[in-house]
Formats: structure tokens, C-alpha cells, sequence
């Protein structure tokens, strides 16, 4: 079977990542590593059975590809999802190395369950989100992924069960920091009636409006209240809203589009 590429980059990697993930091998035919790794990738793809595809690059023929990539030697694997590089390595690996390093980059089995579900949590479609979340964690209730949106699923009808579920991500994993600020919020949540009932204050109506919109995952409406909250009284129940707002920004990321839209407001609002 032939890897080499048959039409063009675009083509046969980045389109075709968006339905699988597309492992590329760049190397030449001068290259000793080269032909060691080659074979070994190729039993590999074999062995996978369309789950992942493999398309080897010849650097000499392809010359302006690799220099797109910025290939500076060989061999050198880069892995595509959804059009990206997600993960790479230079030189070549035994076989068993090989195997771990597919097992550890690949998108699990239920990616694209997990995509779904962000999508329909996007759009408020809980129940629906609620069902393919309980199928994956039902199969592997150490997905991680899957454990993060079910307890945001749930932090605003039941913010002690996300922090149970939280509880299970450990530190030392990629997702803690996000478990941990959205913890955090849950926190803030359960502190809901000790806010209803703290003396009135400037800033206690739109502190409330802030965890009702977060109760609702809508973040944006949440950071503006909060921001509201600050400037009115930013001592309110010992300045609970700029806690909470920290706790938003960590969960999002600050590539997140609401946390791009509000991130400078709420620092400038902090040394007014």
C-alpha cells in the first residue's frame, strides 16, 4: 500500500484530518532514520485499520511543503486534527515507542462524542449533552474531558455534584488547573444564599445578577454584572465578585472570546 501523497496537502491532510487524524511523515530517501522509522509507521497504519491514515512526505520532491512546516531535519512526524498540528517528534523511534506515542496523541475514541457535546452545551441543549456525557463516563469514567463538561453541565443546578466530579481530576493532569477554577466557581455557587442574605450593598444586586447568568453558563452576561459589582462596592462579601471573575477567566482561558471581550475591563476595574 502506497502513503505517498497521491493529490494535494491541502487535500489529503488537512481536509482529511477533520474526519481522521492524519499522521505525516516527513523524510527523504538519503535519510538512514528514514527508512528505520518509515516501515515501522506504515505496520502501524496497517494495523490501525482506517482509525488514523498516514501520508509519507518526500522532502526532496516537496520541497516547499517542508518549508512551510518549517522542517529543519529529518524525520520528522507531525500530527493533524481538524487541520492543526496537535502533536510532533524529530528522529526516529522503535516501534514500541511508536505505539505509545500514537496512544497518547491520538484523539480518544470519543472525541468526537466529547465534540458534540460542547456543541449542544453551547447551545443549551443540556438533556441531549447530559446523555452522550453519561454514555462516555458509563464506558470510561476517568474521561477526563468528559468529566469536565458534565460538572460544568451541572454547575448550576447542582454545583456539589461538579465538585465531586472535579474531585477525580488529580494534580498532575493536563485538565487540574481548569478543574480547579471551575471548583472554584462551584464554590461561589454554593455561596449563592449566603449572598442573598449579606447586608444590601451597591454592589449585591449585580453581584446576584453575576451567578445567575454563570448559573446559566452565560459567561459574558456573568463578567459583566461582575464588573458592575466591582465598581459599586468592590469590598462586597469580601470581594467576592473580583474572586469569582478571576475563577471565569481561568476556567474559559484567555483565548476564550468572552474572556478576550472582558479581560481588559476587568483588570482596568481592579486599580481604579
Amino acid at each position: 500500500m502506497s502513503y505517498e501523497l497521491n493529490a494535494s496537502f491541502e487535500e489529503e491532510v488537512i481536509q482529511a484530518s477533520h474526519r481522521i487524524p492524519v499522521v505525516v511523515d516527513f523524510w527523504a530517501p538519503w535519510c538512514g532514520p528514514c527508512q528505520a522509522l518509515g516501515p515501522a509507521l506504515e505496520k502501524l497504519a496497517d494495523e490501525a485499520d482506517g482509525k488514523w491514515k498516514l501520508v509519507k512526505i518526500n522532502t526532496e520532491e516537496q520541497a516547499a511543503i517542508a518549508q512551510d512546516y518549517q522542517i529543519a531535519s529529518i524525520p520528522a512526524v507531525k500530527l493533524f486534527v481538524d487541520g492543526k498540528t496537535t502533536e510532533e517528534f524529530n528522529g526516529a523511534l522503535p516501534e514500541r515507542q511508536l505505539r505509545e506515542w500514537l496512544e497518547k496523541s491520538l484523539p480518544s475514541a470519543s472525541a468526537e462524542e466529547l465534540k458534540r457535546a460542547q456543541q449542544l452545551l453551547d447551545q443549551r441543549e443540556d438533556s441531549a449533552a447530559r446523555e452522550i456525557l453519561d454514555t462516555i463516563l458509563e464506558n470510561d469514567p476517568t474521561e477526563e474531558a468528559a468529566i469536565l463538561l458534565k460538572a460544568e453541565l451541572e454547575i448550576g443546578s447542582d454545583p456539589q455534584e461538579s465538585q465531586t466530579l472535579l474531585a477525580m481530576i488529580k494534580a498532575g493532569s493536563d485538565h487540574f488547573d481548569r478543574a480547579r477554577a471551575l471548583c472554584n466557581i462551584a464554590d461561589y455557587q454554593l455561596a449563592a444564599a449566603s449572598a442573598s442574605e449579606a447586608p444590601d450593598s451597591k454592589g449585591k444586586a449585580s453581584y446576584l445578577a453575576g451567578l445567575k447568568a454563570l448559573s446559566e453558563r452565560d459567561y459574558a452576561s456573568a463578567l459583566e454584572r461582575l464588573i458592575e459589582s466591582i465598581e459599586a462596592d468592590r469590598a462586597f462579601l469580601d470581594a467576592s465578585a473580583i474572586g469569582l471573575g478571576k475563577a471565569i477567566f481561568q476556567w474559559l482561558g484567555i483565548r476564550h472570546p468572552v474572556a478576550d471581550q472582558f479581560y481588559r475591563r476587568f483588570t482596568s476595574v481592579l486599580y481604579i
